[in-house]
């Protein structure tokens, strides 16, 4: 602790990207929560019912992961997690998407999601 004074500018560069990369951490965590919401919600549509059910709770989480992604400097910047935590949630929306009573429901939010992923 009693170099980084000595150190005068050069410490506050250190001290910068070590902040940088708690805030990094803190916004991985966060999204990664988001996609393991969102894949849960998605995973509990069986039908059409439970589809207009969650609509509402789909609806809400696409713009906090479009802030959270935009935030973050895109999916990309997810690394070695971005397959698996976007290919858990495109799976459940292609198996939902091919359910036409869940597509009638529910159809828009759900490419509203897929748009959101991919770009």
């Amino acid at each position: 602790m009693f170099l980084l004074p000595a150190c005068g500018d050069a410490s506050a560069g250190v001290l910068d990207k070590v902040g940088d990369a708690a805030k990094q951490s803190d916004a991985l965590a966060k999204i990664k929560g988001t996609f393991t919401n969102l894949t849960s919600t998605l995973t509990g549509i069986t039908d059409g019912e439970t589809a207009k059910a969650a609509k509402g709770k789909l609806e809400g989480m696409i713009g906090p992961l479009k802030d959270q992604l935009s935030s973050l400097g895109g999916l990309s910047k997810l690394g070695a997690m971005k397959d698996t935590l976007v290919n858990g949630v495109m799976s459940q929306v292609t198996r939902l998407i091919g359910n036409a009573d869940i597509k009638s429901a529910i159809g828009p939010v759900l490419e509203k999601l897929k748009g959101a992923l991919n770009g």
